[in-house]
């Protein structure tokens, strides 16, 4: 059993275009109380958030005439940022909204990660570079939209290129750890060495460049000392070996 066995949830698992995970708007089964909003609309204006973004939450997966399709509803990024710094309120439940997660790995075989900073109690992880969750007004039900944007906002390439042209879906997972969450993880080749590549914002504080050669490694417990990978870096790396993804 790995490190990414206990720390996820895999729903699906497999080598898909990015067309081929298609979110189907659904109805919620999210239920809070008008006094859960507004808990979560006075945490989300205390920690200084302004905009209150529109995501979408992961209802269910089924496959369909080779689409893995993803039944999805409203939620909001407050009520994700309440349950993430109020673990304990067993009450509220899980708005559990979807994301995507790139596994970018360079021509010299490193993958992209950071050192990122979450709200207490979750202290820093260590994370993909390129992930973060999927908006409504921004990506609609693109997987394609949102990774793309998340790719170029979060990592400097040496020249332009499109990070989607040759990404591949490897799993749509859930982490178990903390507020929960669920990601779409995509394997993005870079043309580029790891040399021309470094972190396009400040999602986080500093570049990591994980051999691949480390990814089962990484998966029997490496140990990162303080820095704790985050569920989906090891869901991603335990969807990558798992397959031939790379050819």
């Amino acid at each position: 059993m790995t490190s990414a066995t206990l720390a996820v949830n895999f729903h699906w698992q497999g080598a898909a275009n990015l067309e081929e995970i298609v979110l189907k708007p659904s109805r919620t089964t999210l239920s809070l109380s008008p006094q859960q909003r507004k808990a979560a609309k006075q945490s989300w204006a205390e920690s200084g958030g302004h905009e209150n973004k529109a995501l979408w939450r992961y209802e269910s997966l089924c496959l369909t005439g080779g689409t893995v399709l993803i039944h999805a509803s409203s939620t909001t990024y407050h009520a994700h940022h309440y349950k993430q710094t109020h673990p304990t309120d067993i009450n509220f439940p899980h708005p559990i909204p979807i994301g995507v997660t790139a596994l970018q790995i360079t021509e010299d075989g490193y993958a992209l990660a950071g050192v990122q900073e979450f709200p207490y109690p979750a202290g820093p992880r260590l994370t993909l570079v390129g992930s973060g969750f999927m908006e409504q007004e921004r990506d609609g039900t693109s997987v394609k939209s949102a990774l793309t944007h998340e790719c170029l906002e979060e990592t400097k390439y040496s020249c332009q290129l499109d990070p989607a042209e040759t990404a591949k879906v490897m799993a749509v997972i859930t982490g178990t750890i903390g507020a929960l969450i669920t990601a779409i993880a995509i394997y993005v080749p870079v043309p580029l060495t790891s040399r021309e590549v470094t972190i396009g914002s400040n999602e986080h504080r500093e570049l990591v460049l994980i051999p691949t050669n480390k990814f089962n490694d990484i998966l029997n417990g490496e140990d990162f000392g303080a820095i704790r990978p985050s569920c989906f870096l090891l869901g991603a790396i335990e969807a990558y070996t798992r397959q031939n993804i790379s050819d």
